[in-house]
C-alpha cells in the first residue's frame, strides 16, 4: 500500500470537487492508520482567443507520486481539459502512476464499429487517455461492456463501479409499497443494452424484467412493438438462464396495473424515457419511476420530464452535478454515489507500491 505522503488527489473541472470531496473522505475512513489524504487543485484559466491556460503552481508535489485526478467529461471542451491535465501529470511533470477518476464518461454511447458511419469515438477517447499517459481509469455506470473492452484493448487498467445497490435500497419503499398493494413489480429495459443493468436491479429488489427490443424506422419513429430474431430470442432466454429472472417482452398484458422501474443510464433531454414512460401508462401500468445514474440534463430536459411530468418519482445519481436551474423540487431524489466510487478507489490505492 501507497502511503499518503507518496499519493497526491487532484481535482479538474467539471464541478467534480464536491464528489471528490466526499470520495476522499470515505476512502480516509478506510485507510486505518494513515495520514488522511487532501485534496489539491488546479489552476484554471483561459487565453483570449479561448484556448486554455491551466496550470499547477506546485507541479513539484507530483513528480514521482502517485496521483488521482477526479474529473467530469459532460461536454468537449472537459474532454479537451482531461486529455490536458493527462500529459502534463504523466509526461510533463513525471507522476509515477495517475489515475483518472471518471464519474461521467463522454463517447459512452458512440461505442458501435459495425457501424460504417459511426466514428467510434469511444475507442479514440480511451486510445488516448491510454496514449496520454493514464495508467487506470475509474468509471461509473458504462453504457456497455465495449468501453472495458476498448480499455483491455488499448492496454489501459479499467475498474467498473456498478451503483446497482444505491438504487435497489432507494427503491425500498416502492417495493414495500408493491407489496402493501398487491402489485407486481417490473424493471423495465429500454432497449437490449440495458438488460444487464435490469437484471442486476431486478434480483436485488425481487423483480422480473420486461425488455423492449425498440427499433427505429426509415422515418425516424422509434417502434416498439418488435418481434425478436432467432438470435435475439436466444440471447434473453440464455440471460434468464444464467441470472435467474423472468425476462418478458413488452406488451400491454405485461405491464397492465404493474408498477414499472424504468432503469436507464443516462438522461439526456429526457425524451426516450418520457416517451417510454407514456407508452407504459397508455398501456395501464399503474405508475413508472425512473432510475438513472447520469443526469446529464441537455437543454429542454425539464420540458419532457418535469412538467406535468409523467414519472411518479425519479431518482437520479449525482455523477453530474445539477446547477440550481436544474434542481427539480424533489421529484428527483438524489442518488449520492460517493460511497460506492470511494469503496473501487480505496481497493486500487491499495494495490499502489
Amino acid at each position: 500500500m501507497a502511503k499518503s505522503e507518496e499519493i497526491v488527489l487532484l481535482c479538474g473541472g467539471g464541478r467534480t470537487n464536491r464528489l471528490a470531496g466526499q470520495i476522499i473522505e470515505v476512502v480516509n475512513s478506510r485507510r486505518i492508520g494513515q495520514t488522511p489524504l487532501k485534496l489539491s487543485h488546479t489552476d484554471f484559466g483561459w487565453f483570449s482567443d479561448g484556448e486554455p491556460d491551466h496550470a499547477f503552481n506546485s507541479w513539484e508535489e507530483i513528480r514521482d507520486k502517485h496521483v488521482v485526478l477526479f474529473l467530469s467529461t459532460h461536454n468537449m471542451e472537459l474532454v479537451l481539459e482531461l486529455l490536458i491535465l493527462i500529459r502534463a501529470i504523466k509526461k510533463r511533470y513525471g507522476a509515477k502512476s495517475l489515475t483518472v477518476v471518471l464519474p461521467f464518461m463522454a463517447f459512452r454511447r458512440q461505442d458501435h464499429p459495425e457501424i460504417d458511419a459511426e466514428f467510434d469515438l469511444n475507442l479514440w477517447f480511451i486510445e488516448n487517455i491510454k496514449q496520454n499517459g493514464a495508467d487506470r481509469l475509474v468509471v461509473c455506470d458504462i453504457h456497455s461492456k465495449r468501453t472495458l473492452e476498448n480499455c483491455q484493448a488499448v492496454g489501459l487498467e479499467a475498474h467498473h463501479v456498478k451503483p446497482t445497490p444505491l438504487y435497489a435500497a432507494a427503491l425500498t419503499d416502492t417495493v414495500t409499497q408493491a407489496t402493501e398493494l398487491g402489485k407486481k413489480l417490473k424493471v423495465i429495459s429500454p432497449d437490449k443494452g440495458s438488460l444487464l443493468r435490469c437484471i442486476a436491479l431486478a434480483k436485488m429488489i425481487k423483480a422480473s424484467v420486461v425488455v423492449s427490443l425498440k427499433k427505429r424506422s426509415e422515418t425516424g419513429n422509434i417502434v416498439t412493438k418488435v418481434e425478436p430474431s432467432p438470435e435475439e430470442t436466444r440471447m434473453i432466454e440464455g440471460l434468464a438462464a444464467e441470472h435467474g429472472v423472468s425476462i418478458e417482452l413488452i406488451s400491454e398484458e405485461v405491464v397492465k396495473d404493474v408498477i414499472c422501474i424504468l432503469r436507464e443510464d443516462e438522461l439526456d433531454t429526457g425524451g426516450t424515457a418520457s416517451y417510454t414512460c407514456r407508452d407504459l401508462m397508455r398501456a395501464g401500468a399503474h405508475r413508472v419511476e425512473l432510475v438513472v445514474t447520469h443526469m446529464k440534463c441537455s437543454p429542454t430536459w425539464k420540458r419532457k420530464i418535469v412538467r406535468k411530468s409523467p414519472f411518479h418519482r425519479i431518482y437520479g445519481g449525482d455523477t453530474i452535478y445539477r446547477e440550481y436551474q436544474d434542481r427539480t423540487g424533489g421529484l428527483v431524489v438524489d442518488i449520492f454515489t460517493d460511497v460506492i466510487i470511494a469503496e473501487t478507489l480505496a481497493e486500487v490505492l491499495d494495490s499502489l507500491e
